[in-house]
């Protein structure tokens, strides 16, 4: 078997240490105190559409008119219209005196105030999106993954960079430092200290 049948590079490209892992996880942090604050405020009504946020990757690089259409679907606001509508009807109820049923009642209340919790959501999906935007952590994550890609596009088609890769005993030490001190993902002040990534 030929060596470059030997290893996997995909597996090598993905254990490099990600220069961005600080500084996404700052984001993170930041974005998740805020929608967990929102959560509670709306008394736990949002957590399973959270959850269907996924992954800080997902977050970062997804377009955010897909991000809010997956949480202001087509179906998710025609039964929030209905529940609207119920609402006003048992409101009617309640206003000329009539007997309503207290489980009916709270159960429209709160599509409401999930109604009233996914704008929030969305609201603050915008302002931390500009903001990572703004800082150049989107770009640089693009450009490492452009990176990345490059490089195993490299190590399969260079028989110098496998042999060396093979007389080091498959090391990645080397690689990864080579990769970090690439000019391309030099952050300079940009993104970690004048433009911080945490939305008030």
């Amino acid at each position: 078997m030929q060596l470059n049948q030997k290893i996997n590079f995909n597996q090598y490209i993905s254990a490099l240490e990600d220069p961005l892992s600080a500084i996404k996880t700052l984001a993170e942090k930041a974005f998740r105190k805020k929608l967990d604050e929102t959560n509670g405020k709306y008394h736990n009504l949002l957590k399973s559409k959270i959850s269907e946020l996924g992954s800080m990757e997902n977050l970062l690089l997804t377009d955010i008119k897909m991000l809010k259409q997956a949480l202001l679907n087509k179906d998710v606001m025609q039964s929030l219209t209905a529940s609207e509508n119920m609402f006003e009807q048992v409101q009617s109820k309640m206003n000329r005196g009539e007997q309503v049923d207290s489980l009916e009642y709270q159960q429209v209340r709160n599509s409401l105030q999930e109604k009233k919790g996914l704008q929030e959501i969305v609201s603050l999906l915008e302002k931390h999106k500009k903001q990572w935007e703004r800082s150049g952590l989107i770009k640089k994550i693009k450009e490492l993954d452009v990176l990345k890609k490059e490089m195993l596009q490299d190590l399969v088609k260079d028989p110098g960079t496998i042999t060396k890769l093979a007389k080091q005993n498959l090391n990645l030490n080397s690689l990864q430092r080579a990769f970090l001190k690439i000019d391309k993902l030099n952050l300079g002040q940009n993104v970690s200290s004048t433009s911080p990534l945490t939305v008030s």
